[in-house]
């Protein structure tokens, strides 16, 4: 009876978390009603998480504890630090993008999707609660989350074993430290339930892009066709695969991808509460994986550049307030989240042996000098991309190249088109100039690196199918809109 109490009253604190920080962002219809309630549970419950986490481990390495009762602690603080954000429920009504479609085909399309989505989360739930734990599971990932489990605070002797080859002592702790934060709360180590808890972080993962879409484009819940993307992801072998195996790709490649799609949202003009999802999502992201720490970052120069270019013929007062300064606020506070795990690691003399030896592997010289690794790195790339994601890909160029040409949605088909380039250009760079061999890193991990951009790729499709199918008429622009 434990676990299962704990296993619901900790995902009750992080929807409870959530439903209030998207209150803040502007993200909850003004008057809310239970079936409003119902429809944001699991963004709400992917919001709680992605604050909350970030934030202890923060505090795990400034020297608290990881404990149930920090975490009920932070819970507490980050909704009543919104609450003040919350919008008047005097004024106003539900007149959200999701709410306006009315007609019968609408209404039962969204039922049977919402049917079949209940029956792929509870079947897929119920699979992987039967899965073992191994492979980089068990080197890296539960390794440490045990640690924290047991030992509340962190443990350099860990990180800093010669025995444990290959276990990567410098990747964050985001899935770790939820790990150890859902076995503490369920009163032991369930390790074959942690990959339930992670099929329900990409269901609700899912769950969000889907909720972000219909409320912020419109027509989107009458013209459900963007869902195939969606679709597509969730049904990809190679994501399902790699959620059974209890690794952090998917799950920190979907934090950065809903990030951008937020990200996205409030570069087309949505309320700046888009920004302040996407600032919480990047962040996480950021402390999952280290290719999703550099993508974050890159994530956020492509909103940069868009945001300048953009700019041209502005008032520069408005654009000030309006852009800049809140891209500046969202960066400070990634900053903030990811810093502290970074020092530790550097205060600590920790390395990891796939980081290429910088400065020097920044000249141009040293890379010219390794273009064969740069061929076997992009034909492997393109390789898995085309193999795991099918022609998703393609179908993602072609959504940007049709929203560029004929000038709707723009501004956001060009910052997904930068930020996947940036993240390619990126991952292709370090395996060209890693001091490890490509014949033992290759086969070994590239077919989860390719999740980096591919998850961004099919969220950022069904968005722009969906901004694509409220207005199909050609009109040819010079300028971003």
């Amino acid at each position: 009876m434990r676990p299962v109490l704990g296993f619901i009253f900790l995902h009750v604190l992080f929807i409870g978390t959530g439903l209030s920080l998207l209150r803040a962002f502007r993200l909850l219809p003004v008057r809310l009603s239970p079936v409003a309630v119902l429809c944001a549970l699991g963004p709400a419950a992917l919001t709680g998480l992605s604050m909350v986490i970030p934030i202890q481990i923060v505090l795990l390495v400034v020297g608290l504890p990881l404990d149930p009762l920090v975490t009920v602690l932070v819970c507490v603080a980050c909704a009543l630090a919104a609450a003040p954000w919350w919008p008047d429920r005097s004024a106003g009504s539900p007149d959200s993008a999701a709410t306006r479609a009315r007609s019968p085909a609408a209404r039962w399309s969204r039922r049977a999707a919402a049917a079949v989505a209940l029956v792929y989360l509870a079947v897929g739930g119920w699979a992987l609660s039967r899965l073992p734990t191994a492979g980089d599971d068990a080197r890296i990932w539960s390794l440490k989350g045990l640690t924290l489990t047991y030992y509340h605070h962190l443990q350099p002797a860990i990180f800093q074993n010669q025995g444990q080859a290959g276990g990567h002592p410098i990747y964050p702790l985001f899935q770790p430290g939820l790990e150890a934060i859902l076995f503490q709360w369920m009163g032991s180590a369930q390790l074959r339930l942690f990959h339930t808890e992670l099929w329900l972080v990409l269901c609700a993962g899912i769950w969000t892009a889907a909720y972000l879409v219909a409320r912020s484009v419109r027509f989107a819940t009458d013209r459900p066709l963007w869902l195939a993307a969606l679709a597509l992801l969730a049904l990809t072998p190679a994501v399902v695969l790699n959620v059974s195996m209890g690794y952090a790709d998917v799950t920190a490649a979907m934090l950065l991808g809903l990030g951008a799609l937020s990200m996205a949202l409030w570069l087309d003009g949505a309320d700046v509460g888009h920004l302040g999802l996407a600032a919480v999502l990047l962040a996480a992201a950021a402390n999952g994986k280290d290719e999703d720490l550099t993508a974050a970052v890159l994530v956020v120069i492509a909103a940069a550049f868009v945001v300048i270019v953009g700019a041209r013929g502005r008032s520069r007062p408005g654009w000030l307030r309006e852009r800049v300064l809140p891209l500046l606020g969202a960066t400070l506070y990634i900053t903030v989240l990811v810093l502290p795990w970074r020092l530790w690691t550097r205060s600590h003399h920790l390395t990891d042996a796939v980081e290429p030896p910088l400065p020097h592997a920044l000249s141009p010289a040293f890379i010219l000098g390794r273009t064969h690794e740069l061929h076997l790195a992009t034909t492997a790339m393109l390789t898995h991309t085309l193999n795991e994601f099918g022609w998703l890909a393609a179908v993602f160029l072609v959504a940007c190249a049709v929203s560029l040409i004929t000038g709707n949605a723009r501004r956001p088909a060009c910052f997904y088109l930068t930020s996947f380039v940036l993240i390619v250009v990126s991952l292709l760079w370090l395996y060209t100039t890693t001091p490890e061999p490509l014949s033992f890193l290759i086969p070994t991990s590239m077919n989860r690196t390719v999740d980096v951009f591919m998850v961004l790729a099919a969220l950022a499709t069904s968005h722009l199918i969906a901004a694509l199918m409220q207005a199909p008429t050609f009109r040819p622009t010079r300028r971003l809109r």
